[in-house]
């Protein structure tokens, strides 16, 4: 063990350059799988740099470089469209974001010190590190910039066969299980290049009972399933999308042929047979709109001509000095019902975290919004069926969307407005996280973008319709409602939980022995 630490050591490319390089590359390959290219087979392999450094390094501040330069790599790729706020933003975002897997590193090399190491017991390594890998992209979900954005399961977003599982445990047993395969192939480099002689036993048979079982699951559900007793009555949605450019939307000389539009292409909706209408995120062009008595009316006009139940997009005053974000409901016979308020407020979009605290010449600071949140899980009962609602930013998150399925959601819709961000990757990859929610929760989802991609998503993740980005369109399609719960809406993220449990033992359990090895001998023995 001493000749291979040195021999590794003594590697050209185990030094600061070669971590950077081995995390850069690794975040590169997870790029590629996402939206615009979507090369989702890279995904088997795209971990490997990374973890094949982790493996050779014995430096923890080498594999936690490596770490924070395959977040740096991966943030900046997939969110290089917050370039429109200043190039500082998606910079900052990476860097922040790269410190958790730069944590991770640090940590998995760390503990070969206590005994993980490859060589030593490479089955119990390839599972830990699958479950450090699961809590590294569970840790990104937390926190005010919180989101699961460009993790591993979202390469596989437009493969159905591969997401079906994700009923039991969501996103998160797919990440480990993409992750253990990406070990076992860094493994196999690994022993080839160290000469290392590694056990395969018990690593490739769990990944491969895993893989046999996923993909086993996903066959049943899609094709052998029963369909649900007592499902309930299908109904024909409509969804508007203008494309209106984000400059012009709330400009005073075109709200009111902006507002006509929206309503003539909701009139072709209802004469096509929808029943009911979507709007976009903030669709109507007029700030505090329910508040107009004469701007309600005539939207009451319209629908009591094209009878339909709508759900409308708009900013409503939040006293003494805030906005709401809303989805408004209406009846078929033009009567205002109920309202959804985002919950999930965009941090240094719609609010500033601490502003009492930010001073004032920091830029930017006094272009941010004072949006407050709303008051949680709500859904909007659009005739017979409750309608749990996503705003934009909710859809990129998972307790949410579940917290509405438990309040008795059957039908979830993200309505976003995607305009600030023109024709970037952030609108399919927004457009994905719809699939993933749909899967999860087995719920069909309706995306609703004012630019798109809006379309249609069964509750198994397939695409029905999908609009083109800045395509003025209406899409329509019959939505079949769903009430069953999967085992995920029930019981979360209990893979995670496990996840954390293992390591953790492990972890308590290694540093025990260490410190029983490095504690002197009693005096006598």
């Amino acid at each position: 063990m001493e000749s291979e630490g040195r021999a590794r050591g003594e590697s050209k490319w185990l030094n600061w350059p070669g971590a950077l390089l081995a995390g850069a590359i690794s975040g590169l390959l997870v790029n590629l799988t996402l939206p615009f290219l979507r090369w989702w087979p890279l995904i088997w392999v795209s971990l490997v740099p990374l973890f094949l450094y982790w493996m050779a390094t014995s430096k923890p501040r080498w594999g936690g470089l490596a770490g924070w330069s395959f977040g740096l790599a991966l943030y900046l790729g997939s969110m290089y469209w917050l370039g429109v706020f200043g190039w500082g933003a998606p910079l900052a975002v990476a860097a922040l974001k790269g410190l958790i897997p730069a944590l991770g590193g640090w940590l998995i090399v760390r503990l070969k010190g206590a005994g993980l190491s490859p060589s030593g017991n490479f089955g119990l390594y390839a599972l830990l590190g699958a479950s450090l890998w699961v809590l590294l992209e569970y840790a990104q979900t937390l926190g005010v910039l919180g989101l699961v954005w460009a993790f591993l399961p979202l390469g596989l977003a437009r493969q159905p066969l591969f997401l079906q599982a994700n009923t039991l445990w969501g996103m998160w047993g797919l990440s480990w299980g993409i992750a253990l395969l990406n070990l076992l192939l860094a493994g196999l480099l690994y022993a080839r290049l160290f000469k290392a002689p590694l056990s395969w036993r018990l690593a490739g048979g769990v990944s491969a009972l895993f893989w046999l079982f996923t993909l086993g699951f996903g066959y049943w559900r899609l094709h052998l399933e029963p369909p649900p007793l007592e499902a309930p009555a299908p109904q024909k949605w409509g969804v508007v999308q203008l494309s209106t450019p984000q400059h012009l939307k709330f400009q005073p000389g075109y709200a009111a042929s902006h507002l006509s539009a929206l309503l003539e292409a909701s009139a072709r909706a209802t004469r096509a047979g929808a029943q009911v209408i979507l709007w976009p995120e903030t669709s109507v062009p007029y700030r505090h709109f329910l508040e107009s008595s004469y701007l309600r009316r005539q939207l009451g006009r319209a629908i009591r001509r094209q009878p339909a139940w709508y759900l409308v997009g708009s900013i409503e005053p939040a006293p003494p000095d805030g906005s709401y974000n809303v989805m408004s409901l209406w009846d078929p016979q033009g009567k205002y019902r109920d309202r959804y308020c985002k919950y999930n407020i965009v941090p240094f979009g719609e609010y500033l975290p601490g502003r009492p605290y930010w001073p004032e010449w920091v830029p930017g600071v006094k272009l941010v919004m004072n949006y407050k949140p709303g008051r949680g899980s709500h859904t909007l009962a659009v005739g017979e069926t409750p309608v749990g609602v996503l705003i934009c930013f909710e859809s990129m998150c998972t307790w949410l969307p579940r917290w509405h399925v438990l309040k008795g959601a059957q039908v979830l819709v993200a309505p976003t407005n995607d305009a600030w961000f023109k024709r970037t990757s952030e609108l399919p990859s927004h457009f994905d996280m719809a699939i993933m929610r749909a899967v999860e929760l087995a719920r069909p989802v309706i995306p609703a973008g004012n630019t798109g991609v809006s379309g249609f998503v069964d509750a198994y993740g397939r695409v029905e319709q999908e609009s083109q980005i800045e395509e003025v369109c209406v899409l329509s399609q019959e939505v079949y409602p769903r009430r069953e719960l999967t085992l995920y809406a029930r019981w979360g993220d209990w893979w995670v939980y496990a996840c954390a449990l293992f390591l953790v033992g492990y972890s308590l359990r290694a540093w025990r022995q260490l410190k029983s090895r490095r504690s002197p001998l009693k005096e006598g023995d």
